[in-house]
């Protein structure tokens, strides 16, 4: 699913993070008509409650409207961004799983922490991404049961890497149809249909405030064939500050009595970097590289590592490009 995604990260699942973009406080006429923390009924109920002024549906550009609601635009104008989501699997509504997410900037980089619990009760945890001047690309992750610290190996690969759309992108846009235009309260919804090779894909709904062109809400739907696969509505919020993520990082880097993992990058290149973080010795430690690199145990790379395994030992490791056969990879 595109929206506030659950990345998978070897075993580990982690929340979505996001793109470098410019910061601002939020000027005090941006503020949207209809904030998305009003708009408690789903998207769904409120296409149902519409008012009957249809408008003509050629005079949407859907394009313009995604690109006004990239999030880099948005935390151009905002100091935070919140988008809550619950998503139903399979048509089970006993099976939901909830995400809270927000997004804001850091030393020029935009960083973000969420948490998802599901129903079931699997799938449950927490993630922040942490980015300053000791310690750019750092993504952790944490549950019940696992603790994970990504490393992403250079500053470019974080901003490119970890990357979350919001709406669909231009390319999206091709295969999407605007099937009903219609006003609710002074907003304005924007119902479309995705065709994937002849076959509905996606149905969805986008709730705008038409005065500063904000995402208020979202609700979509997915399909294989006649089939519902899943189903999600997300609010967007402009105005609840960012919650303090400093107890994450606490419990996962820079603790006493940890250890300490130095990561070795571009090895008998001539351009050798390095970085150590100090972690948790429960702690896993995995690597995201921009030309498929992954973890080795020595320079030679002759023992190919998925992830550093939790240990209470000091360790040092490599990431080399992977020229194995094995088929793993540390993305």
């Amino acid at each position: 699913m595109r929206k506030n995604n659950v990345m998978c990260y070897s075993t580990a699942a982690l929340l979505t993070v996001s793109l470098l973009a410019g910061c601002g406080s939020a000027p005090a006429d941006s503020t949207p008509a209809s904030s998305a923390a009003e708009v408690e009924t789903s998207a769904e109920s409120t296409i149902e409650s519409a008012d009957s002024d249809v408008s003509d549906t050629t005079e949407v550009d859907l394009a313009q409207i995604f690109a006004d609601n990239a999030l880099e635009k948005l935390l151009a104008k905002y100091e935070t961004v919140t988008v809550t989501t619950q998503y139903t699997y399979n048509g089970d509504e006993e099976n939901l799983l909830n995400t809270t997410v927000q997004y804001t900037t850091k030393d020029g980089c935009i960083i973000s922490h969420g948490s998802s619990t599901e129903t079931s009760g699997d799938g449950n945890g927490s993630y922040a991404t942490y980015a300053d001047s000791e310690e750019p690309g750092v993504y952790l992750y944490s549950t019940d049961l696992d603790k994970m610290v990504t490393v992403y190996d250079s500053a470019e690969t974080y901003k490119s890497q970890s990357t979350i759309a919001f709406l669909p992108t231009a390319d999206d846009v091709t295969n999407m149809t605007v099937t009903n235009v219609s006003t609710q309260d002074g907003a304005t919804l924007i119902e479309t249909e995705t065709v994937v090779d002849g076959e509905r894909a996606i149905s969805a709904v986008y709730y705008i405030d038409p005065t500063t062109g904000n995402l208020l809400a979202d609700s979509e739907t997915y399909y294989d064939g006649d089939t519902i696969t899943a189903e999600s509505v997300a609010n967007y919020d402009y105005t609840t500050a960012y919650d303090d993520t400093e107890n994450l990082y606490g419990s996962m880097l820079n603790v006493d009595g940890g250890r300490n993992v130095t990561i070795v990058f571009g090895a008998g290149t001539g351009e050798e970097t390095s970085r150590t973080l100090t972690v948790d010795a429960n702690t896993t430690i995995g690597l995201i590289g921009s030309n498929d690199e992954v973890l080795y145990a020595d320079i030679e790379g002759k023992e190919l590592l998925s992830v550093v395994e939790p240990g209470t030992e000091d360790v040092t490791v490599y990431a080399l490009p992977d020229t194995s056969d094995k088929g793993v990879s540390a993305g």
